[in-house]
């Protein structure tokens, strides 16, 4: 098997085992779980794993959210249509 595949199928994993609803945001459980497999079979030492899961997490998650954030200050809704959104639910 190539190993760029394998490595698709690993960073898979991870990302399923951060829909586990232990922790906010997946903090923790992906970090463990990505130094788990990765000390084991790539033989990287935890503190990088550690830097490089965070790092992905903030350019990922935190930015992405911020850019929601600064979007739905911008967005402008009438009270009238906001009352027809409603009445629709």
């Amino acid at each position: 098997m190539r190993k760029q595949t394998y490595t698709f199928g690993i960073l898979f994993m991870l990302v399923l085992t951060c829909f586990i609803p232990i922790t906010i945001a997946g903090i923790g459980v992906r970090e463990i779980t990505a130094i788990t497999i990765f000390t084991t079979i790539y033989n990287v030492s935890k503190e990088e794993i550690l830097v490089v899961s965070l790092l992905g997490f903030i350019i990922i998650d935190i930015i992405t959210a911020f850019v929601g954030f600064l979007l739905s200050l911008t967005e402008t809704v009438d009270k009238k249509s906001f009352l027809k959104l409603l009445k629709l639910s």
